[in-house]
């Protein structure tokens, strides 16, 4: 992860300072915030779980739709969810816009990377994934320093990041049987979370960006005043 990171901040530092800055911001931000939401709903992925019996034997639908919600005394560190590495690589790719292509493919192939390794190891069920994307919409949203809190992507990314956040986390501890009333609904909850962080993600850099324009466009603005007045 630190590799592809002080690859994005160094192309960035190039081209903006506050682009790097929001970019380290970022990254340094994610941990201590995702240790808090660890503590919501403590959880170990499923190979802590299942042991050797992960992958090659896995439950069945009727035998996973009786399983009780219970705590469970096991090794292993409660760091399932969100995914911090998910969110680490979302963060990296996100925020190598506008870069060279080389960059971005390098961004792009750490994000498929890891959603392979997490899951394919047994750290990470997909859910873990899935809740990854509201919480580094919701950390981009807190590191754009460019914008004003108030402004409207800014606040509506970590407002709608939060809540999709806790919104997840609330239903997999309290409503479980909420999600087998029919497939459509939890994979109809699944894209509409992607597509509305992706969205949001979009319309807040975007505004990032012309900012950060407006602002280095202003001494130029002011000089030609300067000249004009003279």
């Amino acid at each position: 992860l630190p590799l592809p990171l002080v690859l994005v901040y160094a192309a960035q530092l190039r081209r903006s300072q506050s682009k790097a800055l929001r970019v380290m911001v970022a990254f340094l931000g994610t941990g201590p915030l995702g240790v808090l939401f660890y503590n919501v709903l403590p959880a170990c992925g499923p190979i802590h779980v299942f042991g050797s019996a992960f992958p090659f034997h896995p439950l069945s639908t009727a035998a996973a739709l009786h399983m009780p919600l219970t705590a469970v005394a096991i090794p292993g560190a409660r760091n399932a969810i969100p995914s911090l590495h998910m969110t680490w690589v979302l963060l990296i790719w996100w925020n190598s816009k506008g870069l060279s292509p080389w960059i971005r493919a390098i961004a792009c192939t750490f994000v498929w990377a890891t959603v392979l390794a997490t899951m394919g190891t047994g750290e990470h069920y997909f859910i873990d994934l899935v809740v990854a994307l509201p919480f580094s919409l919701l950390v981009q949203g807190l590191s754009s320093l460019s914008l004003p809190l108030r402004a409207g992507p800014r606040r509506v990314s970590i407002l709608f990041g939060t809540f999709a956040m806790l919104l997840w986390l609330a239903l997999l501890s309290f409503a479980t049987r909420l999600f087998w009333t029919s497939p459509v609904l939890p994979w109809t909850m699944v894209a509409v979370t992607l597509g509305a962080s992706l969205t949001l993600w979009r319309r807040l850099l975007d505004a990032s960006t012309q900012e950060t324009q407006s602002v280095l466009s202003l001494p130029a603005a002011q000089a030609r005043a300067r000249r004009a007045a003279g």
